[in-house]
């Protein structure tokens, strides 16, 4: 029933839209959906609100990533959590070169409210934007 409702929700959305959900949930387009994209750049915006929607509906981004634990394998790269007293936490984790079960390292930042976190993620992830895609200011 739930996967319906996905369906259903893509349904509603444009094909712009739905080409922005897939790029920033999967960081990735292919030849022929960028040529229907028919853009270099998308609006800070609409990558804020794909992650901000993923966060709100899973408590994490992305939304498959959960916080290491011993004898994981680390997620590389910056990860955004909610935290139980309605803060959220941005992590940037790095694993062992050689042993990807390892933490090599890991910095941790808390934020009060989703938009500043959102933020620093995208800033601090997709600095010069998403699988070649630009991320412009609105």
């Amino acid at each position: 029933m739930q996967a319906a409702t996905v369906y259903d929700k893509l349904d509603l959305m444009s094909q712009r839209e739905q080409l922005i959900e897939k790029l920033v949930t999967a960081m990735h387009l292919s030849v022929p959906e960028r040529i229907s994209f028919s853009s270099k750049t998308v609006r800070h915006s609409e990558v804020a609100a794909v992650v901000a929607r993923v966060l709100r509906d899973t408590g994490s981004f992305p939304a498959n990533v959960k916080p290491w634990r011993k004898g994981d394998v680390v997620h590389e790269g910056n990860t955004l959590q909610k935290l139980s007293d309605a803060r959220i936490r941005l992590t940037l984790q790095r694993g062992h070169p050689i042993a990807p079960q390892l933490l090599a390292s890991k910095n941790e930042s808390d934020f009060e409210d989703a938009r500043s976190a959102i933020e620093a993620f995208i800033k601090s992830e997709w600095p010069n934007g998403i699988d070649g895609i630009a991320i412009e200011a609105d």
